[in-house]
């Protein structure tokens, strides 16, 4: 929408490097709300109890508001909706850009950025921070976010210590690798970028030590 925009009010424009830079920014803002959205979507699997209520009988609720009954037909339908978007969004978004990604980058053959860049389209700011070999490493990003997005409670869903401890390492073992490897390719961007991830470590740390 925002490409056919730019070309009304400018009917000059080359249309295909509109397309490009809308596609750009289409990709970059998608990004910055995945973490968001895919809390929102974990958060339904996400539910206390067994609580016993009136009458004897046990009700999960979910975490997020105890009105709502993680056992009821009403939570199944959407859970079902939950877990295609689980699988079409949080998981199957970044696997298919990265999927799109290795088949620019046969094995063997070395291409300029340039070239990689225009192979790439508009999932080149994918790849832009990172170092050639590296090129994947934003996947590694998007698994950690989503470790702190709650993406473990699908696998343990009552064991919040053992999330916390799972977040934990994970952003460990990613500070160790971009200490040790150096992705990032702007020496500036590396500060930022570990600053931050040693915020989350700190975070996962106090959660581990307060649970």
């Amino acid at each position: 929408a925002a490409a056919v925009g730019v070309f009304l009010f400018n009917p000059e424009s080359d249309w295909r490097a509109v397309r490009r830079r809308c596609g750009k920014n289409y990709v970059t803002a998608l990004l910055l709300f995945h973490p968001m959205v895919c809390i929102h979507i974990i958060g339904h699997f996400h539910c206390d109890g067994p609580f016993v209520v009136a009458g004897g009988r046990r009700r999960r609720v979910l975490a997020s508001d105890y009105a709502v009954s993680c056992d009821g037909a009403i939570w199944h339908l959407y859970a079902a909706y939950a877990g295609l978007m689980l699988a079409a969004f949080v998981v199957g978004a970044p696997l298919a850009a990265l999927a799109a990604l290795r088949r620019n980058r046969p094995a063997g053959r070395v291409a300029p950025p340039s070239e990689l860049a225009k192979l790439d389209g508009a999932l080149a700011s994918l790849t832009q921070r990172y170092t050639p070999q590296f090129w994947w490493f934003e996947a590694v990003a998007v698994l950690v976010r989503l470790l702190f997005g709650g993406l473990t409670v699908i696998f343990v869903p009552n064991a919040p210590a053992l999330r916390v401890a799972l977040c934990l390492f994970g952003v460990s073992a990613y500070l160790w690798f971009t200490a040790a490897f150096r992705p990032v390719a702007r020496a500036s961007s590396h500060v930022v970028e570990s600053l931050a991830y040693a915020m989350l470590w700190f975070l996962a740390l106090y959660a581990t030590v307060s649970e």
